[in-house]
């Protein structure tokens, strides 16, 4: 995975700094935590010295994990990493290897039996870890959260299918973090069953991660944070105008409500960009209206408008397939039935018997 990485993608990479910057946090992490195994493997202390185990777990463990989050989160920020992100794990790392070896220097008991020091340095390494990889899963589960709604603020449609993998990958870190301080007290063959479910999940991450960055997916995504970040100078730039101008706010409500007569929601693909040029609005006036009338995001306001819409429809022509109604209202069909029922609670069936 870590040579793929290395030697198959960058030539789709090397134009993006932040997805060519992912890529070599992730090959680090493989490539420590293959070590991690190989040296584990070849020199089976497990079976001939537990302690010598454990220490090569906790050093390659923390690095390895911190890279691979990294990654991850690398590409949610698009590339602003904060510096205590880059680094929170180094001193994790050194305070766990720097009690681990202590205890384990001074250790004269047997190798199966365990000093009282070497016990409590094991469980404040361990716990050290999983705190560092909670903090990240916390991290990245915030810039989900965000990410989710930068796309509903930019895209005419929940685009949730960008983020499926990410999500997963993040719950799946967030898992490991919690299992590794545990597994690495156990037994061989549980440490194999962990090893097998550890592979698993970094295939899984290694391959969506590749198909994120050579697909449109990353594209999209650049585009729709390119945007937040210009309202955002923009809202700042303008906030005094916003708040007190009653005159602009009766201007981009004239051209919000031009626009919804003109029924221009109706045609497919429609970013918050594209509609801000149409109604000859800056992009953050649209938003701020969108957020003044009580949308949660730019996505949930046509999707209402489409579905009322499809609600008329409906009543007027109960002819009509599901097919002909999302199509004219700009939905796809697999989209339709779903926000559909999520706007009225209802299935288009339910709604002409309803009405």
């Amino acid at each position: 995975m870590a040579l793929a990485l290395v030697m198959l993608l960058p030539k789709r990479v090397a134009s993006n700094p932040v997805d060519n910057r992912s890529r070599w946090l992730m090959t680090a992490g493989l490539v420590l935590i293959g070590i991690q195994f190989l040296t584990q493997y070849i020199g089976d202390f497990r079976s001939t010295d537990a302690t010598k185990a454990i220490i090569i777990n906790i050093a390659f463990f923390i690095p390895s994990s911190a890279l691979i989050c990294l990654s991850i989160l690398n590409l949610q920020r698009q590339g602003n990493l904060k510096t205590i992100e880059k680094w929170i794990w180094v001193p994790t790392w050194v305070i766990a290897m720097t009690l681990m070896i202590t205890a384990a220097m001074g250790q004269d008991l047997p190798n199966e039996d365990k000093s009282s020091q070497m016990l409590l340095a094991e469980i404040i390494s361990s716990t050290l870890y999983g705190l560092t990889q909670l903090y990240y899963s916390y991290v990245q589960v915030k810039e989900l959260k965000r990410m989710e709604e930068v796309l509903n603020n930019y895209y005419d449609r929940h685009r949730d299918d960008l983020l499926t993998w990410m999500k997963l990958n993040v719950a799946f870190l967030a898992l490991m973090s919690l299992l590794v301080p545990v597994v690495i007290f156990a037994s061989k063959w549980l440490l194999t069953c962990f090893g097998a479910i550890l592979f698993t999940g970094l295939f899984y991450q290694w391959t969506c991660f590749c198909r994120y960055v050579i697909s449109s997916d990353a594209r999209y995504m650049s585009k729709a944070e390119e945007d937040s970040t210009k309202v955002q100078n923009e809202t700042r730039e303008n906030s005094n105008i916003i708040t007190l101008s009653t005159e602009i706010e009766q201007r981009i409500e004239r051209s919000v409500n031009q626009w919804i007569t003109n029924q221009k929601y109706l045609h497919k693909g429609l970013t918050s960009s594209d509609v801000a040029k149409e109604m000859k609005l800056p992009r953050y006036q649209l938003a701020y209206w969108i957020k003044k009338n009580g949308y949660s995001s730019y996505s949930n306001w046509v999707t209402t408008l489409r579905v009322n819409h499809a609600k008329s429809i409906i009543v007027a022509h109960p002819d009509w397939s599901n097919e002909a109604i999302a199509n004219h209202c700009g939905i796809s069909l697999s989209h339709f039935q779903k926000v559909f029922h999520e706007q009225t609670g209802m299935t288009p069936a339910q709604y002409i018997h309803s009405v």
